[in-house]
């Protein structure tokens, strides 16, 4: 509790108020390859939409959060269009490609780490996650009912890992770990 309150106190921002006063819906936390924005980063995004009944609080909330997140960590949002939609984003300061961002999406808070990451959220619709032959095969033998998901793609994240290694990382994964 006194984490929480020190946190609150050092941000200016209520957990309850500020943030999951909007969260009413469903969420998802998905990890995807994605173009690095520079040459130390791996190729891995991410993104995250969390579900709202009341956008206009949702939209006025994150902002307000954003706000906090510019002025701790000095970063500067700058308005951008990514797959037809307006973001806020970071830039990384080298390269000029984009970090991450957030934005509003339909009945969602949209917030993405790397740019091909964020275009892979707007195009679920187009290659939704249930048309892979992976996915179908395990939510088969699943009960009819689910409320959620964790799923991970083991064939999607080994040859990820796999395209990281070198040379005697892969020779010691090869005979130990595959």
């Amino acid at each position: 509790e006194e984490q929480i309150e020190d946190f609150e106190a050092d941000l200016g921002l209520s957990l309850d108020e500020d943030v999951f006063s909007w969260m009413t819906g469903e969420f998802a936390i998905v990890l995807t390859e994605a173009e690095p924005a520079n040459e130390y980063d791996p190729p891995l995004g991410g993104y995250l939409l969390i579900g709202t009944d009341d956008m206009d609080l949702a939209e006025r909330k994150v902002e307000d959060i954003a706000d906090v997140v510019s002025q701790e960590m000095y970063l500067e949002f700058t308005r951008e269009t990514i797959g037809n939609n307006p973001m806020q984003v970071v830039f990384d300061p080298f390269t000029g490609a984009v970090m991450g961002g957030y934005g509003f999406w339909d009945d969602f808070v949209l917030i993405g780490y790397m740019e091909d990451a964020i275009r892979t959220a707007f195009d679920a619709e187009d290659d939704p996650i249930t048309a892979s032959e992976n996915f179908e095969a395990v939510t088969g033998r699943l009960p009819s009912k689910n409320y959620g998901y964790f799923y991970v793609d083991i064939d999607v994240v080994q040859a990820l890992a796999e395209s990281q290694m070198v040379d005697y990382e892969l020779e010691d994964y090869e005979k130990h770990v595959r």
